[in-house]
């Protein structure tokens, strides 16, 4: 456990700062020492695990004259810093890839905002943590106290923090681009978690779901098989997908000059699905699945989005949208209007089934104008169709 100096300054005023003469750059504040003192051990803790994912070296600690005599530090109050390092150190290696994937890899990590080193270190820890991917799965070693409290060790609480999320570095600049989102969302799952034996039945569900949801969206667009080693497809699989906890959110960065002829191909292949989901899929798990979900609810958006964390999420308020839409009970599918014009691109899907309504929308002040299907609008009870209104000619 290698101890640093940490120089204390005071201003009139104003908190007590603390820097790092052996770690430039790496700085914090307390509004009174002992909270300093306690900052201070976050923020080196969490400086010295950020250079050693980036393969950096942590330099020895510097003697206490040499750091005074410097001007910057000779006015400020001298403390120790302790921190707990990885048991194992830092080795450098030497490997053998493709040139193809090297280029690969390299184009992902700068994409995520990382050095080629901590991509591959990203990379083979989520292979070894397979049960872990993109959540935070936090084991925390308690020792209950005689009050019946709960106490943790500095190195145990240090664990604790937004980078157990995986999204890598906030500070790095985030990137703009419009994109088409789905999000697929299952009516009827909170019950069905909710029934006898869920820890057997609810994975099976989902492991069937998921499987054929990819496969269903991959065979919509795939258009055919060019060769043994290659497929063609009408437009690009989806750049990004997350589940959602009742459902499943995919996007697609719509960045080339084709995006506007192929983003209704991508459109027409999502409202196979949802009609697909209906006609054969439940009848196909109901086989093995007790109770299934009823019904695949689906809520289309475009719009620009923000991706951060080197591309581990996006936000935007097309995908508040997107949920939206897909939470409408009685609906399964609602298309947002903007950026979408049914009448005039379809060519698999009949436009006349389609109807365009002015919604009202729960938590979005503005009334957005859709698509919905005909057939499930006309079928709404009237207090129901109360929330929309007629599209002017």
């Amino acid at each position: 456990m290698p101890s640093y100096i940490a120089i204390i300054h005071k201003e009139p005023e104003s908190d007590y700062g603390v820097s790092f003469p052996d770690f430039p750059g790496c700085i914090t504040a307390g509004g009174t020492l002992d909270e300093a003192k306690d900052m201070a051990v976050e923020a080196l803790t969490g400086h010295i695990r950020c250079l050693l994912e980036d393969g950096e070296e942590i330099p020895p600690p510097s003697p206490l004259e040499t750091i005074l005599a410097t001007p910057d530090f000779a006015d400020g109050v001298a403390f120790l810093v302790s921190v707990s390092l990885p048991s194992s150190k830092t080795v450098r290696v030497n490997i053998s890839v493709a040139a193809d994937d090297l280029r690969q890899i390299d184009a992902l990590a700068k994409k995520r905002g990382l050095s080629r080193s901590a991509f591959l270190i990203q990379a083979a820890k989520r292979e070894l943590n397979p049960e872990e991917p993109g959540m935070a799965k936090i084991r925390l070693e308690y020792r209950q106290t005689e009050s019946g409290h709960y106490r943790l060790t500095n190195e145990e609480f240090y664990k604790f923090g937004a980078s157990l999320l995986d999204m890598v570095d906030f500070s790095r600049r985030p990137t703009t681009t419009k994109a088409l989102v789905s999000i697929f969302d299952l009516a009827g799952f909170t019950s069905f978690c909710d029934q006898r034996d869920p820890e057997r039945i609810v994975p099976g569900f989902l492991g069937k779901f998921l499987e054929w949801l990819f496969g269903k969206i991959s065979d919509r667009l795939d258009n055919k098989i060019v060769n043994q080693e290659e497929k063609e497809f009408l437009a690009p699989l989806p750049d990004f997908a997350k589940f959602t906890g009742d459902g499943v959110l995919f996007l697609w960065e719509l960045r080339d000059d084709l995006a506007s002829l192929y983003v209704y191909e991508i459109i027409e292949a999502l409202i196979q699905v949802c009609d697909h989901y209906q006609r054969f899929f439940l009848k196909q798990i109901a086989d093995c699945i007790a109770n299934p979900p009823a019904g695949l609810r689906c809520g289309i958006t475009q719009g620009k989005v923000v991706s951060f964390g080197g591309g581990a999420d996006y936000v935007g308020p097309c995908l508040n949208l997107a949920s939206r839409l897909a939470k409408e009970r009685k609906l399964s599918l609602v298309i947002a209007h903007q950026g979408t014009n049914l009448r005039k691109n379809m060519h698999r899907v009949n436009p006349e089934d389609f109807v365009q309504k002015y919604m009202k929308i729960d938590g979005i002040e503005k009334e957005e104008y859709v698509y919905l299907l005909k057939k499930e609008f006309d079928a709404l009870p009237k207090k129901e169709k109360r929330k929309f209104k007629d599209i002017a000619p």
